[in-house]
């Protein structure tokens, strides 16, 4: 595994099951030696795809219940702009300021709104983005210490990044433009990415049969013609 690409491995662990069994956290711990993720502050609804409106006090003071019950670095991830609901930038100082254990945020947004989540936090925050890598370059433009891919182009988001810290900008660039269309069709909606995303990363390592658990988008003609495409144009996940 390599350092420079920054890949990590993390526990995400549900918010019901930790509450009340720290334990599991300690386990965590022992099996990733660096940080837990937080990935369940929503109530069953919005799980279940009903959204229910909510008060971001309230989720401030649920992912603190959480981050005060263990002696680790927390994660939590933050995507209002997909679920409607989340922290703003003010939110998340508030929970860093109160709780000093929460250290690390995966965003899922635009780059300048993951730039305000920086200026906000300041230091106190280690802030990642996701989405798919769109805006990849902006997002370390930002301050962003880095991306957490999905697996579809991750070998080509750790060799930009790469490049980058190498200070080779116009070849990270020029890579970039040359992945982009394929980030761009899979991340037209969370669906895209489920049933697509995975199909490319399936052909890219010679998977076969790739299988959904419901509800789930269907793929169709055209978006398999379009993955095979894209998949193609990547070439083998070595």
């Amino acid at each position: 595994m390599r350092q420079s690409a920054w890949i990590a491995i993390v526990a995400a662990l549900g918010m019901g099951a930790l509450v009340p069994q720290p334990a599991h956290a300690l386990e965590a711990q022992e099996l990733t030696g660096w940080w837990i993720a937080i990935d369940e502050t929503l109530p069953k609804l919005w799980k279940q795809g009903a959204v229910a409106p909510m008060e971001e006090v309230v989720q401030i003071e649920a992912d603190g219940a959480v981050t005060d019950r263990v002696d680790l670095p927390v994660a939590i991830q933050n995507a209002p702009e997909y679920l409607g609901v989340g922290l703003t930038p003010a939110g998340i100082r508030t929970l860093a300021r109160n709780h000093p254990n929460f250290r690390i945020l995966k965003g899922e947004g635009p780059a300048l709104a993951i730039r305000q989540v920086i200026e906000e936090a300041g230091d106190s925050v280690t802030v990642f983005n996701g989405r798919g890598g769109l805006e990849l370059i902006d997002n370390l433009r930002a301050g962003c210490a880095g991306v957490i891919p999905a697996s579809d182009t991750f070998d080509r988001q750790a060799r930009i990044f790469d490049l980058l810290r190498e200070g080779a900008e116009t070849h990270a660039e020029a890579l970039y433009r040359d992945v982009l269309p394929a980030i761009v069709f899979v991340m037209q909606s969370l669906d895209t990415l489920h049933t697509y995303g995975k199909r490319i990363a399936a052909m890219r390592l010679g998977l076969g049969e790739v299988f959904d658990r419901a509800p789930a988008l269907a793929p169709n003609d055209f978006g398999m013609r379009c993955a095979q495409r894209y998949a193609a144009a990547l070439g083998p996940l070595a």
